[in-house]
């Protein structure tokens, strides 16, 4: 058996292609107001779990910290959304 030298893959992307994986996401992902239920487990900025807090309280949290409010677990009961850049 030789032995292998493994290079490093460093991966590049240029702005377009960040903004399209971005877009691509948002799309799958309810963001800020276009989540609709009543309340959210939330999970903070910090990954900690919040609670379960009225989305309207998690939507002024994200603005609090200037984040955005992501909808990460529709199915769950009640929905699982976190604070997010």
């Amino acid at each position: 058996m030789g032995s292998r030298q493994w290079a490093p893959y460093v991966w590049t992307a240029s702005r377009a292609q960040l903004t399209q994986e971005v877009e691509s996401i948002s799309k799958e992902l309810k963001v800020n107001e276009q989540i609709r239920v009543r309340q959210v487990r939330l999970i903070g900025s910090d990954g900690q779990q919040v609670g379960i807090v009225e989305t309207r309280d998690a939507l002024r949290m994200a603005r609090e910290e200037d984040l955005d409010l992501v909808m990460v677990g529709e199915a769950a009961q009640p929905p699982v959304a976190k604070l997010m850049d």
